[in-house]
Formats: C-alpha cells, sequence, structure tokens
C-alpha cells in the first residue's frame, strides 16, 4: 500500500506565520482531499461566504469525470424565464389615485401589456364577499376575472387566509394570529389549499380553461412534511421559499438557494429569485429596490448558469409609482434576453424530475430514466459532439461560455445516446419554444415547433441541405452553417431536407 503525504498533494491553501511556519488548509492529492474547519465556509458579518471553490475543490478532490448534468434551468439551448405572483394586498390603494386597487393596476400595467406565460396566485379571504373586505369584494373579483381571461395567464392559489407561520401548525390547527383573522373560521389545510382552488376555479377561472392547481406558499414558506404530503396526494404542483439574493454588493454563492428542499419524502420547489418584499427591506423602502432583482439574475448565469428568470412579486408592487417602474424595467430586461418562457407550472415539474431520474454509463453514452418534462443536458466541457445522423434522442446542441447545453427529445424513453467524434450534421441549435412529434429518417427529419411567444429558431444545416417550415418566417437569415429565423406565429411545423 501507498502512503501518501501531504507532500504528494497540490496545497490549495496556506497559512504563513511571522516565523515562516507553514500550514496546510486546504488540499487535494491522489487519495481525495481536505478542508479544515473554518475553511470551507467563512461568517462575514451576516452573511456566511465560500472560502474554498467548491466546483473546483469537489470535482478535484473527489476525481470526478465531466457527465452530462441534467439542468432545469435550460432548454432548447434558452434560458428558462417565468413570471409568478404572490396574490398579497390585491386591495391596496395606488399611491397616485385612491379610487384604484393594485390587482387593477397589475392588470393595466403589467399583466395585460406583457404578453408572456404567467402565473397569479389569489388570497381568497382578501378578494371574496365573504372575506376582510366584502365592500370592495366585486370590484377585486371583477379584476381577477380579468386577469385569469387573458390567454397567457394561469391561476393558482395563494390559499384561504394567508398562514404566516406554517410551521406553527399543530395538530391540524393554526391560530388566528398566524394568519389572517376571518370570523367564524376554524382553520383547515383542506380549506386553504383545495377550497381556495374551487373558489378560484369557480368563480374566477374562465370556462374552457385549465383549472389553477398550484399552491405558492405564504408567509414563512416553510410547509411541514404533512401539508406537502396533502398537496401531492391531491395532485397539486408547489413553489415558493429559498431566498436567493445574490447580487453585486453581496455577490455570495451562500445566496443562492437550492433548486428545492426534501422535507420528509416529498420535495418543495423553490423559486428562482426572491420576492420584490426582499429588495424594498421588507416594503420599507427603497420602493424601487426590485431593480436589483436584475442584477441576482445577471450573477445566476455568469460564471455559470445556476437559476432561471423568475420574475416574482405580489400584488401590493403596483401600489406605488417607483415599485411600478421598478416591476417594468425589470419585465423589459428579461424579455431583452435570450429566453424561451414557460409557465410557473411547467417549471416545477422539471425540478422534481431532476431530483428523482437515474443515470447509467452505457458504453461511450448515457441511458436516463425519468426525463419528460426536463429535457436538458449540460456538459461543463466545450467539447462535446453526438452523432446526429444516427441519434434521436438528442436534437441539438449549443455552446455558451465554457458549457454544452444538449436538446433532448424526451417522447423516446428512456433518452439514449452516444457521444462521439464531430460530424457535420443538421442540429437544433436553439428555439424559444418547445420541439414536438420528432422524426427522422433518411430523406427527412421533421417537427413541430410550439411555444408561448412568436417563434425564433436558430438549425445548424450541412451542405446540400434545406429548411423548410409550414409557417412563412418574418426574418431569415443564413451565416457560418446556421440559419437564423422568426416567425410571426407561436407555432409551425418544420422539415429539413438534404439532396
Amino acid at each position: 500500500q501507498t502512503l501518501y503525504t501531504i507532500d504528494n498533494a497540490q496545497r490549495l491553501l496556506e497559512r504563513v506565520n511571522v516565523h515562516d511556519q507553514h500550514n496546510t488548509l486546504v488540499a487535494t492529492a491522489p487519495w481525495g482531499g481536505y478542508a479544515l474547519s473554518g475553511t470551507v465556509t467563512s461568517s462575514f458579518g451576516e452573511d456566511t461566504l465560500w472560502v474554498i471553490d467548491p466546483f473546483s475543490f469537489f470535482a478535484q478532490a473527489l476525481k470526478l469525470e465531466a457527465i452530462p448534468v441534467p439542468d432545469p434551468t435550460t432548454q432548447n439551448g434558452r434560458r428558462l424565464f417565468f413570471a409568478h405572483i404572490d396574490g398579497d394586498a390585491a386591495m391596496n390603494r395606488a399611491e397616485w389615485n385612491p379610487r384604484l386597487f393594485s390587482i387593477e393596476v397589475a392588470y393595466e400595467k403589467i399583466l395585460s401589456k406583457y404578453k408572456v406565460p404567467q402565473g397569479v396566485s389569489i388570497v381568497e379571504a382578501e378578494i371574496s364577499s365573504e372575506g376582510l373586505y366584502p365592500q370592495d369584494s366585486a370590484k377585486l373579483q371583477d379584476a381577477a376575472r380579468k386577469i385569469f381571461s387573458l390567454d397567457h395567464i394561469e391561476g393558482a392559489t395563494h390559499t384561504y387566509t394567508h398562514p404566516f407561520k406554517w410551521v406553527n401548525i399543530n395538530g391540524g390547527q393554526l391560530a388566528a394570529t398566524d394568519r389572517l383573522d376571518v370570523k367564524g373560521y376554524e382553520f383547515s389545510i383542506d380549506r386553504e389549499i383545495s377550497g381556495s382552488l374551487e373558489y378560484i376555479n369557480t368563480l374566477l377561472m374562465p370556462d374552457g380553461k385549465t383549472p389553477a392547481h398550484t399552491i405558492y406558499w405564504t408567509g414563512d414558506c416553510m410547509p411541514k412534511e404533512d401539508v406537502l404530503a396533502y398537496t401531492y396526494k391531491q395532485g397539486l404542483l408547489n413553489i415558493n421559499g429559498g431566498d436567493t439574493t445574490i447580487t453585486n454588493d453581496k455577490p455570495w454563492l451562500s445566496r443562492v438557494a437550492p433548486l428545492g428542499i426534501k422535507r420528509g419524502e416529498y420535495r418543495q420547489v423553490y423559486t428562482g429569485a426572491e420576492n420584490e418584499n426582499v429588495y424594498t427591506n421588507d416594503w420599507h423602502g427603497p420602493f424601487w429596490g426590485f431593480k436589483k432583482v436584475i442584477q441576482t439574475f445577471e450573477l445566476t448565469e455568469s460564471p455559470r448558469r445556476i437559476k432561471p428568470i423568475d420574475i416574482y412579486y405580489h400584488f401590493y408592487a403596483a401600489s406605488k409609482t417607483a415599485s411600478l417602474k421598478a416591476l417594468d424595467e425589470v419585465y423589459r430586461w428579461a424579455l431583452s434576453q435570450e429566453i424561451l418562457p414557460i409557465h410557473t407550472s411547467e417549471y416545477i415539474p422539471k425540478v422534481l424530475e431532476f431530483y428523482d431520474l437515474s443515470m447509467s454509463k452505457a458504453q461511450q453514452g448515457w441511458i436516463i430514466y425519468g426525463m419528460k418534462e426536463l429535457k436538458t443536458l449540460r456538459l461543463d466541457t466545450e467539447k462535446a459532439a453526438v452523432n446526429y445522423e444516427r441519434e434521436d434522442s438528442v436534437l441539438g446542441h449549443k455552446l455558451s461560455g465554457s458549457r454544452h447545453y444538449l436538446h433532448l427529445n424526451t417522447q423516446i424513453q428512456p433518452v439514449a445516446f452516444v457521444m462521439s467524434e464531430y460530424v457535420d450534421s443538421n442540429y437544433l441549435v436553439d428555439a424559444n419554444a418547445e420541439v414536438l412529434e420528432y422524426t427522422r429518417d433518411k430523406e427527412e427529419r421533421s417537427f413541430h415547433l410550439e411555444g408561448h411567444v412568436n417563434l425564433e429558431l436558430r438549425y445548424h444545416l450541412k451542405e446540400g441541405c434545406e429548411l423548410h417550415s409550414s409557417v412563412k418566417p418574418v426574418y431569415q437569415k443564413r451565416r457560418d452553417g446556421i440559419l437564423d429565423l422568426r416567425f410571426d406565429a407561436k407555432e409551425t411545423d418544420v422539415f429539413i431536407r438534404c439532396r
């Protein structure tokens, strides 16, 4: 046996005292690596900072090879984008016009203006006729109906009485001091969640629209295992919590939350970024503070993409001029990026699959079970190739920085493919929509492209090949083998033929 000492190691962090004595605090070696207590993370004021780079240290210490990583931040080469509203304070008055409610302003200035997928939740006790503001209920409910009538809006619940502290639920009961106090109401999980969804779907949602089936957690966003179990048994989706607040003045990785958390046997899905309440110091100001979420989006994109773009806020953000202008600026920035817009309810299953899928290595390739809604693999290398002439599970790839994103065809189960040397081929570079009904034979490839906004498509074509679409593009340019197309339509059939 070989005994490895520190002399064999790569010294990553050393401390030298006044007597020129060297202490190696962090090192990697052929047998692994170590980081002494106090060198992994360190407290800095109210923050905890990584002292070591966790991405490089663990890869070196554990001798981790670069393998495909399921990635719920990206689809078809584009960063995922979604937006969702917590229903708090729909009844707040606009500071420039007390006749307007914040929910009405949100409809007029944001939701009807930006026609991209957005999720909107309601706190039933704040707008229903049997709630806390019966005198304003008719107007508040009309505003909610107008919002849900928009094609690009999906519904969700922010519960009946907005529990402030889910951790205080004991024996199925929650004191009135820990929620909105509705006269005569006896707390129950069923009424909070399923009851409020029934209210939304019955009285607010237009006929023929997909019923709301998602809960946006309220208050401390810390549901216990039995509450999460209830949502699973009811077939509901859930999101909120996580506190991703990394900004330029505090650019710490410790301020980036994970994708979610496991509570017992169940998963709670976290947001992509925090809401405006945090950026405005619990709504004490500055009320333009939500503009800083743009910094959060930038820092979770570079030097590595670790979060989607998630514009997350409350109705009361539409009640002040400064916060409304900030919200508008955030939307304009987000929609200027190369994104693939989806609904919040489309993001949640991707995260759940991330935690539950399984992968196995097969000769020179991979077999992956459990990927259906999650359609992207990331390779942390600048070199990655798939022979698209013989593979059906991978539609294409895109190099972004030093990382490759592989676009998967998950209609084939399990997903299986072989890594190979580069072969000039036809493949999808990126698109802002979902690829459906993909087929390939010797003569032709075809697929249906469908999204929530006007389509954008880049496709790499080898010599002698052409791309046709059932909808005529309004923009078309070919350069270095890549065809760039834009459409004034949200779906089209695509055909690739070669001579």
